[in-house]
């Protein structure tokens, strides 16, 4: 396994869907390799600091139909001449 294996596999093997075979060489790899290790590493927090970028975030409130037909109905009359 190379890096550049472990670049195109590394979802593969963070879902636990590698091979056993694969798995084990990629987990050989990442032993043998600190590039790979940190980049495996901060793969991760990177993901991490995502998904928790908006764990606390309330879902917008839906806008109301008559507040888009108003919106809608004043510009469509723009870019018109009369």
């Amino acid at each position: 396994m190379t890096c550049r294996d472990v670049d195109e596999f590394l979802m593969a093997y963070l879902d636990n869907e590698l091979p056993t075979v694969q798995r084990a060489l990629f987990s050989i790899h990442l032993l043998l390799c600190p590039t790979c290790r940190r980049y495996v590493r901060q793969y991760k927090e990177t993901t991490q600091a995502g998904q928790n970028a908006f764990k606390d975030v309330e879902p917008p409130l839906p806008v109301p139909e008559e507040l888009v037909q108003a919106i809608l109905s004043s510009t469509s009359g723009k870019g018109k001449q009369s």
